[in-house]
């Protein structure tokens, strides 16, 4: 067995510090909860978590685009559930909120891929993101 010396503990704790969030931090992490509905009215629910120890404030997506992969080339109609930005309001540590998206998917064939990307923000700005899903089908 190997033997580390006490320069390479000292490392590995600072190495293992450096890679945790700052005390106090807001963390969100997106994802699709939900794909419901006919091919032109499907109901996409996108959320947010928080898994930080801050509340995020104001959070809010701005935006979602749909980047076709594979398939016949087609042009899904997203319509928001609100004007850009929609607003999710405030989220709890530990909390998810989210928003129903509805996309209109007539002429894409069932196997038309896309790369779903949503930006998102909270605290003024100060946290910010996008998330992102690859593959995903109507």
């Amino acid at each position: 067995m190997a033997r580390l010396s006490k320069l390479s503990l000292c490392a590995v704790a600072l190495m293992s510090a450096a890679a945790l969030p700052a005390a106090g931090a807001t963390t969100l992490v997106g994802h699709v909860a939900a794909k419901a509905g006919p091919q032109n009215a499907r109901v996409w629910i996108i959320q947010l978590l928080n898994t930080g120890t801050n509340t995020a404030s104001s959070a809010r997506f701005t935006g979602l685009t749909l980047t076709q992969t594979s398939g016949a080339a087609c042009t899904p109609v997203v319509t928001p559930p609100s004007s850009y930005p929609v607003a999710l309001g405030d989220i709890a540590p530990s909390a998810a909120a989210g928003a129903n998206f509805t996309i209109d998917f007539t002429g894409c064939p069932n196997n038309a891929a896309f790369i779903l990307a949503v930006p998102f923000s909270a605290d003024s700005g100060a946290t910010t993101g996008t998330v992102v899903r690859y593959h995903q089908y109507r």
